[in-house]
C-alpha cells in the first residue's frame, strides 16, 4: 500500500538541465551535431499534485507528454539515417538498454 506523502522534491529541473548539457555533449561527440536538447521533467505518479512555483523546465503528467513533443516547433529537421544514429547512441550509453 502507497502512503502518500506530502513535501517537497528540490529542484529536479537543476538535474534535467544538467543531464540535457550531458546528453547534448554526447551527441556533439559522437555524432557531430551541435543539437540544442530541450528538458521535460514528466511525474510518472498518477496521485502526485504537481505545484510548480517559477518554472524554468516545463513539469508534467505522462498524458500531456505526447501533446508538448507534437506541439513543439524545432528549425532543425533530421533524416531518418540522423535519428537512427542518435537512437543508437542514446541507447548505447543508457542505463535503460
Amino acid at each position: 500500500m502507497l502512503v502518500p506523502r506530502a513535501g517537497r522534491i528540490g529542484c529536479p529541473s537543476k538535474q534535467v538541465k544538467r543531464y540535457a548539457i550531458l546528453l547534448r555533449s554526447l551527441i556533439r561527440d559522437r555524432l557531430g551535431m551541435n543539437l540544442y536538447v530541450n528538458c521535460v521533467i514528466v511525474f510518472t505518479n498518477r496521485d502526485a499534485v504537481l505545484r510548480v512555483d517559477n518554472p524554468t523546465v516545463t513539469a508534467l503528467k505522462p498524458d500531456e507528454l505526447c501533446q508538448v513533443i507534437k506541439n513543439h516547433f524545432s528549425e532543425v529537421v533530421l533524416g531518418n539515417k540522423e535519428l537512427e544514429d542518435l537512437e543508437a547512441v542514446i541507447r548505447l550509453h543508457s542505463q535503460f538498454h
